[in-house]
């Protein structure tokens, strides 16, 4: 599995890096933008990035104050509608998901929530036209082997900006990373009815290389159910060398945040989230782009400000292989203070810290990072 993923990210990575993206970008009525044909294709495949990087710099924003549009969004000096102003929307290189038609297993490269059927969200060029925002990836496209040998893995894509965590500059010149995750084919997956093979009952259909049950979130295994996409889920990384009970770069935790409001306790969609993080063999990558396996977990004793499910005093963890890098240190370690995790302070979102997680409900055979956009004038 480790050798044939590797194989599979080499395809993705050639497919997401040298592919011109651009020529599959059309206006709403299905033509291709008079101004995006004679930008050529790498013109327009970068076209196409940029929407995906920040929205709002393409696109026209929603009428109503406050409004975020999904995507990588603004993420600099932007009002979130919640928390306050200056709120860093995927502005610590958090990853972005939201790529996928869980009901296809489409993949949507750029920005795949812009309509296409006009209105405010469509991204403008020299406001002459719509351009729909995105490409679509088949699933086809990303079955591994190819042809008419039976298909074993599929790949997944997130994304992420590569954020010089200075809020203060537009991200537009961020580059963009993409998190690469290889999976088995669910291992109950069957040809069904007139189908003579799985390549076919998945090309009707008819299954799903990796299924999910829609209401619950678990696995399938077997093809049924939505497309089981990438998940994304907080964590935090306590690190102070002076107390022996944070003194661990292998643990990541479950976040203090899971604990708002106090006494609240975590919902069935968090404990499930946690049930598949701490599968021994998970992979997860974090917004930093370090990636990780699951080798354990348990409990904490001398941190009680996180969340526990068992009801034992203390917070439970993740052991990690290899440990979060050096370069997060003390000071750039998960704040431990209510009133800079509840403000959401410039401070706090400047930081160089570990938010997130990105991971898949299945072990993936591979996890990949690739970039595959520059920021502009870069």
């Amino acid at each position: 599995d480790a050798t044939a993923g590797v194989s599979v990210s080499n395809s993705a990575r050639a497919m997401l890096t040298q592919a011109q993206w651009g020529s599959g970008l059309r206006t709403t009525n299905g033509s291709q933008h008079e101004a995006l044909a004679n930008l050529g294709n790498d013109g327009a495949t970068l076209f196409l990035w940029n929407v995906l990087r920040n929205p709002f710099h393409q696109a026209t924003p929603q009428p109503t104050s406050g409004t975020i549009l999904t995507g990588l969004g603004q993420g600099w000096n932007n009002w979130d509608g919640t928390n306050g102003g200056n709120f860093q929307v995927y502005g610590q290189g958090e990853w972005y998901t939201q790529v996928l038609n869980t009901t296809t297993g489409t993949l949507q490269l750029g920005y795949p929530d812009v309509p296409n059927t006009g209105g405010a969200a469509n991204v403008k060029w020299g406001n002459v036209a719509d351009v729909r925002g995105w490409v679509d990836v088949p699933l086809a496209a990303r079955l591994y082997p190819s042809g008419s040998e039976p298909p074993q893995f599929v790949w997944d894509v997130a994304f992420q900006r590569i954020t010089d965590f200075e809020h203060t500059h537009n991200p537009i010149e961020d580059p963009i990373r993409a998190a690469v995750f290889v999976r088995r084919l669910d291992p109950r997956l069957r040809a069904v009815g007139a189908q003579a093979t799985i390549r076919e009952t998945i090309a009707s259909g008819t299954r799903l290389p990796v299924g999910e049950d829609a209401t619950s979130g678990d696995a399938t295994l077997d093809g049924t159910g939505i497309y089981s996409s990438i998940k994304t889920c907080e964590v935090e990384f306590f690190f102070n060398p002076a107390q022996p009970a944070m003194n661990h770069r292998d643990r990541l935790y479950i976040p203090t945040s899971w604990a708002r409001p106090t006494g609240t306790p975590p919902t069935a969609k968090l404990r499930q989230y946690w049930a598949q993080l701490r599968q021994p063999g998970q992979k997860l990558v974090d917004n930093l782009g370090n990636v990780y396996t699951v080798v354990g977990s348990g409990n904490e004793p001398g941190i009680t400000t996180a969340q526990d499910f068992d009801g034992v005093a203390g917070s439970e963890y993740l052991k990690i292989d290899p440990p979060v890098p050096e370069s997060v240190t003390e000071q750039r370690a998960s704040p431990t203070t209510a009133t800079e995790v509840g403000g959401y302070s410039d401070l706090y979102y400047s930081k160089r810290a570990i938010r997130q997680v990105a991971f898949t409900p299945q072990i993936p055979v591979s996890v990949t990072l690739v970039e595959v956009a520059r920021g502009s004038g870069q």
